[in-house]
């Protein structure tokens, strides 16, 4: 008598057509966190869906875990609007481990995000090209302190109060 089969027994060109038909990333990423093939399905049937990376409510800190280790190297553009808490010290670590190719940081920024966003620009100084801050609140000196160490940038945005503490 034949073993069961199961989902995990299909190619991994079969799986792409099964997370083509998933509507919503939520459910594409549920699937891919049932076993390690249907991980390297997402993977495969991702491509370059993460190059422009969108921080989003709609993900738990574990499926943007997923996203970050399996997908990572293809990001590069990140992007937090503040739609929700990002700022995890092993999310961070994370993106500065994964997203080997990042370019360009844009972020909407309130001063309860400085300390992390620091950290941050301080771990992906020597790579990035392009930042864009958006200020809400007043945040300290100590964050453009940060962007004028990047030794690569070529474009740079700050939109927002800027106070007279920081000349221009």
């Amino acid at each position: 008598m034949d073993s069961p089969r199961s989902i995990t027994d299909l190619p991994i060109e079969v799986l792409d057509l099964i997370f083509k038909h998933l509507i919503y990333m939520k459910y594409k990423l549920e699937l891919a966190k049932v076993h390690e093939k249907l991980t390297k399905a997402f993977v495969y049937h991702s491509k370059n869906e993460f190059r422009r990376l969108k921080v989003t409510r709609w993900f738990s800190d574990e499926s943007f875990l997923l996203i970050i280790q399996e997908c990572g190297h293809t990001t590069e553009e990140l992007v937090f609007d503040r739609s929700c808490d990002f700022w995890d010290d092993i999310l961070i670590e994370a993106v500065t481990k994964y997203c080997t190719n990042l370019k360009s940081f844009t972020a909407v920024l309130y001063r309860s995000d400085s300390d992390q966003i620091f950290s941050f620009l301080e771990k992906v100084k020597k790579i990035l090209l392009s930042v864009s801050l958006e200020q809400r609140e007043r945040f300290p000196l100590e964050i453009l302190k940060a962007v004028g160490e990047m030794t690569q940038l070529k474009e740079l945005s700050v939109k927002g109060y800027i106070d007279e503490n920081v000349r221009v």
